[in-house]
């Protein structure tokens, strides 16, 4: 699988959805984070056939940190990263205790609950670098939205961003 299921954009920063939450990466995280799964490689594979084909140009992959069953995205980009053969970094932090973002149901809660929810760590290490940001499900956007628009008003010279899920739901 080297296509893109959806892609978007915000500020001018690309986002691709390798899949629908509801299919199988869908179900590989589900495994992952609720059955004790101990491997992603539908996941790696489909991250990897597609970031070599689009041939991407990035020096540094960070990673949206989860708030719940928190290892998840360590763990996926590492392995990602590992595959594709660029460094990652988590420089994504937590700023403020933040509600789980799927048990909310209106985009203005949603929107909310992120709102300078997050910090950059080492931001010297990123801020001249392209980077290639990673997130599990795409929803609402409330997520990468926010942790983009910091980026870029830190100085950050290019985003490529590449989530592994794109949750089909009409917001309020």
């Amino acid at each position: 699988m080297s296509s893109v299921y959806k892609s978007l954009s915000f500020l001018g920063v690309n986002i691709s959805a390798l899949g629908n939450l509801d299919g199988a990466l869908g179900d590989e995280i589900k495994a992952y984070k609720f059955k004790n799964a101990k491997d992603i490689p539908n996941i790696v594979q489909s991250f990897s056939n597609y970031y070599n084909n689009t041939k991407i140009n990035c020096d540094v992959m960070l990673y949206i940190p989860s708030n719940k069953n928190g290892s998840f995205m360590e763990f996926a980009s590492k392995k990602i990263a590992n595959n594709i053969g660029i460094e990652v970094f988590s420089s994504i932090k937590f700023r403020k205790d933040i509600k789980e973002q799927k048990k909310l149901e209106y985009l203005k809660d949603r929107i909310d609950n992120v709102e300078n929810a997050f910090c950059i760590e080492n931001i010297e290490y990123i801020k001249n670098k392209n980077i290639l940001l990673i997130d599990d499900v795409y929803a609402t956007g409330a997520t990468l939205k926010e942790v983009i628009s910091m980026l870029l008003d830190y100085g950050v010279k290019n985003i490529e961003c590449i989530v592994f899920t794109y949750r089909e739901h009409e917001f309020l």
